[in-house]
């Protein structure tokens, strides 16, 4: 024997399986043997059907995740103690009456859980999990979003997300002065982020857009998305700003990988003179899939069901605005000052009142519903980002500055001045302005866009000059 004697082996296991062995093994090849054989025979594979025919319900295996989750009364929990191994661990050494040190080897743990990965009572994608994008999880309940109706946290609704809270009817009294504070007591906006910000409770995506908080510091926006983040908890995630902005690397697919399932994804710290990654905005605003991977997996495509919040105290410039763009931001302004009267104390008494800032989203939401998913318009937000586009040294500005526009009648194609010419004129005034130009590529199908191409004694654009072009 080794460590124990085999009465006392075989006490432990009849303990075990009094408490908390099954008193079958279901075996999907064969009649269930009877726990009393399977104890003088254990094998990996015996043991494994046994834990499943236990544990089943408990336990689930993510492949594509590659990671256990375990069902902690409230939503699947990604099993980060390994707690999954260690039940097989107990469940090895109750049947282990003969005390073989077989058993008792890390392997024999391994070969378990190997069958267990593919065991039906455990086996799941993990792309099953988090699909209805309307369910809200919460410390009280499921709340169907459609509905506004919660019931009992349930497994076969195949949730790994939780709030931080459950929601709180009523109002908060600081947040509510908090809200009018940085607002500056503007009703309209309070209305327009109480249903943008609400918005972001469910997975819908219908409308492509993300709103950019904007502002010189102290002014309550970081604070407010900070504390909604806080309280969305699971369904919340930061990715760096830099991911947004043009650069040489891009980002990793792992960084993509993690969106799933969000549902407000917030970036901040921009640092002055950025550029937008215009193509990078559309793919994280507009797509109804992703594709990315986690780290040694296999690539995987899921669905989007994330709002975008970014922060900064600058305005990166865009490259070029197009409706894809326009159509998408809303820029909301931060103008309130809270310098020098800052309260370090604020995001506690926020926190404090998370139960009714939930209630607030929540309330939003049914809002937004209510418009037909759409957040609506609102007079600052509106102006500030007519402004920023109004501010972009785009193609357009270039044009209005730089060229002339002229009747085709009035003046012949040779005279029009080369598309070589143009480019260098765009390029250089990009560089003097401390930006960078779009591509040769880029800049002729803008142009193309909206002016006709012709060939005459080299590529011109009907009727655009450069301001020094003489065409008498």
């Amino acid at each position: 024997m080794h460590g124990r004697s085999s009465d006392a082996l075989r006490l432990a296991a009849q303990e075990y399986t009094e408490t908390e062995a099954p008193d079958v093994v279901t075996s999907r090849l064969q009649d269930p043997p009877a726990i009393g054989a399977l104890m003088q025979r254990p094998t990996e594979d015996s043991v494994a059907l046994a834990f499943a025919e236990r544990h089943k319900g408990q336990y689930v295996y993510l492949h594509g995740r590659g990671k256990w989750a375990k069902w902690d009364g409230t939503r699947w929990r990604e099993d980060m103690l390994d707690s999954v191994r260690h039940d097989m661990r107990n469940l090895a050494r109750a049947y282990n009456i003969e005390g073989k040190a077989q058993t008792a080897r890390l392997n024999f743990i391994n070969g378990i859980e190997g069958f267990c990965r593919s065991d039906p009572a455990f086996a799941r994608e993990v792309t099953d999990f988090d699909q209805d994008n309307y369910l809200l999880n919460t410390p009280a309940g499921t709340f169907d979003l459609r509905s506004m109706v919660c019931h009992p946290h349930n497994p076969d609704d195949n949730i790994t997300l939780i709030t931080s809270v459950a929601p709180v009817e009523g109002r908060g009294a600081v947040f509510s002065q908090f809200l009018s504070e940085i607002t500056q007591g503007d009703v309209e906006l309070q209305g327009f982020l109480q249903r943008a910000l609400g918005a972001c409770l469910s997975g819908a995506v219908e409308e492509h857009w993300f709103m950019f908080f904007t502002g010189l510091g102290r002014n309550g926006k970081n604070t407010l998305g900070d504390a909604v983040k806080r309280v969305l908890n699971d369904y919340s995630r930061s990715i760096p700003s830099a991911t947004l902005m043009n650069q040489k690397h891009q980002q990793h697919a792992t960084e993509i990988m993690n969106l799933k399932g969000m549902r407000l994804v917030v970036s901040g710290e921009i640092e002055e003179g950025s550029h937008w990654a215009e193509a990078k905005l559309k793919e994280l605003t507009g797509d109804d899939t992703l594709n990315g991977h986690y780290m040694h997996r296999d690539w995987m495509t899921f669905k989007r069901t994330h709002k975008h919040l970014i922060f900064g105290n600058y305005r990166p410039q865009l490259r070029n605005v197009d409706a894809g763009i326009r159509s998408r931001m809303k820029i909301v302004p931060f103008r309130a000052s809270f310098l020098g009267r800052e309260d370090a104390d604020l995001p506690r008494k926020l926190d404090d009142e998370a139960g009714y800032i939930l209630a607030w989203l929540m309330e939003g939401h049914r809002d937004w519903m209510d418009a037909g998913k759409r957040i609506g318009s609102c007079a600052a937000v509106d102006e500030e980002t007519r402004d920023y586009y109004d501010s972009q040294s785009t193609i357009e500005m270039w044009i209005s500055e730089r060229c002339r526009v002229v009747n085709p009648q009035d003046c012949s194609a040779k005279h029009w001045s080369k598309a070589g010419d143009l480019y260098s004129d765009y390029r250089q005034w990009k560089l003097d302005r401390g930006e960078y130009p779009v591509t040769h590529t880029r800049f002729g199908e803008q142009l193309a866009s909206r002016y006709r191409k012709v060939n005459s004694n080299g590529k011109r654009y009907e009727g655009l000059l450069l301001q020094n072009a003489n065409f008498h």
